[in-house]
């Protein structure tokens, strides 16, 4: 048919522009045989031309070198900003947050600690790629993917570490134990993130964004056009596993605010109940993005739970409880449904939290030339 027939041509062109972008070019080879630095070396190569993921051997070099003590970690972060704001095009321009995203998660903390200590991080708000046929769709996840890093980096300034990191374990029991104020200000600090990290599934889906700026960019492309690009698929992977470390500590929060819940005064109640609200609404944001990674085969092969349903289930019984303050005599026990759900959270909690450690990448001994 003619649809068939159009759609063929288009996965087609498609096609024929990623062949003509799937090498690394002349000059990117020429600079890294100039170069003596070995993050310089490694940097060029993570965030080539080619129109595939970085190769997994330069982002660990990446990584290994952010733990040397020779390796000045200004250097090192200052060469990759360089590369992702000196360049025209979409591809480096991903794949180089790409790279800083796996440092922030994986690397040496003195990076993250580097990077907050500036002014100025990922700021790509007027990036676009306008040589590209497909320009305008993936120049609006550059602006995201930088948008979420600075709004990764402000939370750390804010929460004082990287909730994320590889080795945040031990400072995360906090979410579990805490009852002071701080506690409602930290998990404030991370929904910022999550609602930052959420926006982008217009994006991916073909949509304009929520509140965008008229005239700003619209994608041009559906959902498959842009989620068959392997350069997306591992962004979304990283975001997701993000994702999913800001699950468990929210929900650890939010367990740890239940058990006190029903007996808050009113002023205390209302205020737990917007962040109830707001954790409920990023729980089914996460479903979407699992559901759109399992989609296209992103899991790898880890079985992820509906997170949303629990939290959901108790919803009501909070909003009665504020809606009815003072109508009904108060009770220590806590709502059936309330028990049921809170053990569900709780099963869910570690079964994340094992899921998300199966994600941080190794780091080898030696690094390997390409």
């Amino acid at each position: 048919s003619f649809v068939t027939f159009t759609a063929a041509l288009k996965c087609t062109a498609m096609a024929a522009r990623r062949q003509s972008t799937s090498k690394r070019s002349i000059r990117e080879k020429v600079q890294a045989s100039l170069t003596d630095s070995a993050w310089d070396k490694a940097i060029i190569k993570a965030t080539d031309s080619d129109r595939r993921t970085p190769k997994l051997k330069h982002v660990q070099a990446l990584l290994r070198l952010s733990f040397l003590q020779q390796v000045p970690p200004n250097e090192l972060v200052e060469s990759l900003l360089k590369r992702i704001h000196s360049t025209t095009s979409w591809i480096p321009a991903l794949k180089g947050l790409l790279v800083a995203h796996h440092l922030l998660r994986d690397g040496h903390e003195r990076i993250a600690h580097y990077l907050v200590s500036r002014s100025t991080h990922f700021t790509l708000d007027q990036f676009l790629d306008q040589k590209d046929p497909d320009g305008h769709s993936f120049s609006l996840l550059v602006r995201f993917y930088g948008s979420y890093l600075n709004t990764k980096l402000a939370v750390q300034r804010s929460v004082g570490y990287d909730v994320c990191h590889a080795k945040s374990g031990n400072k995360t029991a906090f979410f579990k134990t805490d009852t002071s104020t701080k506690l409602n200000a930290t998990v404030n600090s991370l929904q910022e993130l999550a609602s930052n990290l959420a926006n982008i599934l217009p994006t991916l889906k073909g949509h304009t964004p929520h509140g965008a700026p008229p005239n700003s960019l619209v994608p041009t492309l559906t959902q498959e056009q842009t989620m068959q690009e392997e350069i997306v698929q591992h962004m979304v992977k990283l975001l997701f596993n993000d994702a999913l470390r800001l699950f468990v500590c929210q929900n650890d929060a939010m367990l740890n605010m239940l058990g006190r819940y029903f007996t808050m005064n009113k002023k205390d109640a209302v205020a737990n109940l917007s962040l109830y609200e707001c954790f409920t609404r990023q729980c089914m944001s996460i479903d979407e993005l699992c559901d759109l990674c399992r989609q296209f085969n992103l899991l790898d092969g880890r079985d992820i739970p509906t997170l949303s349903e629990a939290p959901l289930t108790i919803l009501p019984t909070m909003r009665d409880y504020v809606e009815n303050y003072g109508k009904k005599p108060e009770s220590s026990k806590p709502p059936v449904v309330h028990q049921t759900a809170h053990k569900t959270m709780s099963q869910r909690s570690s079964e994340v939290d094992v899921i998300g450690q199966s994600t941080h990448l190794e780091i080898p001994e030696e690094d390997s030339e390409a």
